[in-house]
């Protein structure tokens, strides 16, 4: 009898479970569960939250109006424009005027001045000759003498 009673303890155990076998599935990773499973436990993506706060500030960049310059290049005089005659040649005077950026510096900008009013002069080049100069060219078309002067806008690298 005590054999019957121990018996059916025994299976009653087995069969209905208990409290012991609890820890022995418990489920401790989604990984545990079968992926197909785990789509169906996932519900509808909820409404998007408030935006937050604003944040701090980022550090100072490493390039300042300290870093830059303007550097004039050559100043350049063009002679008065000559027509031809019956006894002489066409006379045109044209130049070319280099800014260069000192040491550790390259062009990023870069244009020219003149003397007076350039409504006379043409302007057949203007741009940069990278990495460190601005180059402008011109010819004078006028009556009389003008000039230019390149610059280039040379900002710090490294």
């Amino acid at each position: 009898m005590k054999r019957g009673i121990l018996l059916g303890v025994v299976l009653d155990l087995v069969a209905g479970g208990s409290a012991f076998a609890g820890p022995k599935w418990l489920i401790t990773s989604t990984t545990q569960i079968k992926p197909s499973v785990l789509v169906k436990l996932r519900g509808a993506r909820g409404p998007k939250g408030a935006a937050g706060a604003e944040g701090p500030p980022g550090p100072a960049g490493a390039f300042s109006s300290a870093d830059e310059s303007i550097v004039d290049g050559t100043h350049e005089e063009l002679c008065a424009y000559t027509p031809a005659t019956s006894t002489t040649e066409q006379h045109t005077c044209a130049a070319e005027s280099v800014a260069t950026c000192p040491g550790d510096a390259v062009v990023i900008s870069g244009g020219f001045t003149t003397d007076t009013d350039a409504a006379q002069l043409d302007f057949y080049s203007d741009y940069p000759e990278p990495p460190t100069s601005w180059a402008v060219g011109a010819t004078n078309y006028g009556a009389t003498q003008m000039g230019f002067t390149a610059y280039a806008l040379c900002a710090k690298v490294g």
